[in-house]
C-alpha cells in the first residue's frame, strides 16, 4: 500500500494480485468507513486507487508501486 499526505488530503494506492477481490472489496469498504467517521477524520479525506496485478509477474507490482509513487510525487 501506497500512502501520500497533502495537507487534508491522503492518498492510498493499494496493488492486489488478480485473484484477489474480496481483498479489494473488503479495503473499499474500509476507506469508506473512514472517510465516514469523523472522530478518526475530522476534516480529511481519504482518495485510493486500486490496482490488479498478475500474481505469476512478481515484478509488476513493484513497477505498478513505481509509477504511482511517482505520479503523487510530482503533485
Amino acid at each position: 500500500i501506497l500512502f501520500f499526505n497533502s495537507s487534508n488530503h491522503f492518498f492510498l494506492g493499494a496493488i492486489f494480485d488478480e485473484s484477489a477481490k474480496k481483498d479489494d472489496e473488503v479495503f473499499r469498504m474500509a476507506v469508506a468507513d473512514l472517510n465516514q467517521n469523523e472522530e478518526i477524520l475530522q476534516t480529511e479525506k481519504i482518495t485510493f486507487s486500486v490496482t490488479f496485478v498478475d500474481g505469476n509477474n512478481p515484478f509488476q507490482a513493484v513497477q505498478e508501486g513505481k509509477v504511482h509513487s511517482e505520479v503523487r510525487t510530482a503533485f
